[in-house]
């Protein structure tokens, strides 16, 4: 029973489109002969839960990276419009429309 319960969330895992090392993770779990089903739960949380951790590490370093752009765009130090890039786009489209 638990085995269909793991294969059922393993194909709703990739219909999702966790990362591949998660789904092989998975994979061995539900093929594994365990002593006692506790131990296969047990480690399957375990698993998502390290997979929400990273997710979590990876959203808060997105921010901050958001953040440190933000705080260069309001400094000035980029994304500032220089007079070349409208002579540049207007090369660019001039050959666009001859080729």
């Amino acid at each position: 029973m638990l085995i269909l319960c793991l294969n059922k969330a393993l194909s709703v895992l990739k219909s999702i489109r966790i990362e591949d090392n998660y789904i092989k993770n998975v994979k061995i779990l539900s093929r594994r002969n365990m002593s006692s089903q506790d131990e296969l739960v047990s480690e399957f949380n375990a698993l998502v839960e390290e997979d929400l951790n990273k997710r979590k590490r990876s959203i808060e370093d997105g921010e901050a990276l958001d953040k440190e752009i933000s705080r260069r765009m309001d400094a000035k130090e980029i994304g500032v419009v220089l007079g070349t890039d409208h002579h540049v786009g207007v090369l660019m489209l001039g050959l666009a429309t001859v080729f």
